[in-house]
């Protein structure tokens, strides 16, 4: 335990210095796949696609086999370093990859694990680490549609679509 002889230098520590150091902690920012990233048509990408009922953003599969989408939104949180969190869907169809950029730089890849039917919809995840993002950054998020050639669908195989539902910013401080 630490004891005070100068009870004006605790009295400083505990009204000043605790409250500052207590609500300096930032909240992590979420930017959700389907209201965040309005900018679906980007060129260069076939276009990514709402599901309906879900919160997440795709690629049509029955109609773009084995390419990318992307999104784009803009980062509204302060300038700094995070760590950012993507939450993706396994598909027991395809293992779809992801690509994260800021401003146009790549900052990471991440593809889904494969997975069973009884594994099929449920959450994946990984984390970039110690990421600088400047306040009102180009966020693009790529995915796309893939097939592991296991489960067969009208004359050939089914395809996973990409699905992810958002980015999670974790500050560093």
């Amino acid at each position: 335990m630490v004891e005070f002889k100068n009870r004006s230098v605790f009295f400083l520590l505990v009204i000043i210095v605790y409250p500052v150091m207590l609500f300096s902690q930032q909240n992590p920012i979420i930017m959700e796949a389907v209201q965040d990233f309005p900018e679906l048509a980007l060129n260069g990408f076939v276009p990514a696609t709402k599901k309906k009922g879900k919160n997440v953003l795709s690629v049509n599969a029955v109609q773009y086999k084995g390419v990318f989408a992307a999104a784009r939104g803009i980062f509204k949180g302060e300038s700094g370093r995070y760590h950012i969190k993507i939450n993706t869907l396994k598909e027991f169809d395809g293992e779809s990859t992801y690509r994260i950029r800021v401003n146009g730089k790549l900052i990471g890849t991440y593809q889904n694990p494969r997975t069973d039917e009884s594994g099929d919809f449920t959450p994946s995840d990984t984390t970039f680490l110690n990421v600088l993002v400047e306040k009102n950054a180009k966020i693009r998020v790529e995915f796309n549609s893939h097939t592991n050639g296991l489960v067969p669908e009208k004359g050939g195989t089914a395809y996973a679509r990409g699905r992810w539902s958002s980015l999670i910013f974790e500050p560093l401080h």
